[in-house]
């Protein structure tokens, strides 16, 4: 920020598998910092909630995953994954690609993209 413009309304992580754990993560983790997360394929994620509390601002979730997955299975990890976070509070958006597997499709990049740039900057809803 010292050395570049950053639009601090517009802060986001995107990341694929265990970058996608960490892209959650990271977001869920800072509020205040990050409006959204990206993943693709994400297996887990920490949350501290003395971090994030109830009722308090959430970055949004786009969550990516295929439902040929053979690394994290859909149904066993991605499903009650988005489930964990709606119960945590954030929101989450769902984009899940039949067929897809573990690598990442070529359309998700731009789709996420799009989702985000949609949103409201961070603070003003």
């Amino acid at each position: 920020r010292r050395d570049f413009h950053v639009d601090m309304s517009r802060v986001a992580a995107m990341g694929f598998s265990d970058g996608g754990s960490y892209a959650i993560s990271l977001a869920a983790n800072n509020p205040g910092i990050f409006q959204a997360a990206m993943p693709w394929s994400a297996g887990y994620f920490q949350h501290n909630p003395r971090l994030a509390p109830l009722g308090g601002p959430k970055p949004s979730i786009f969550h990516g995953h295929g439902t040929s997955d053979s690394h994290f299975s859909f149904d066993e990890v991605a499903r009650p994954m988005r489930e964990r976070l709606r119960q945590y509070g954030f929101p989450v958006t769902v984009h899940t690609v039949k067929g897809a597997g573990h690598g990442t499709p070529a359309e998700f990049p731009q789709a996420a993209v799009a989702w985000w740039m949609g949103l409201p900057p961070l603070g003003a809803e």
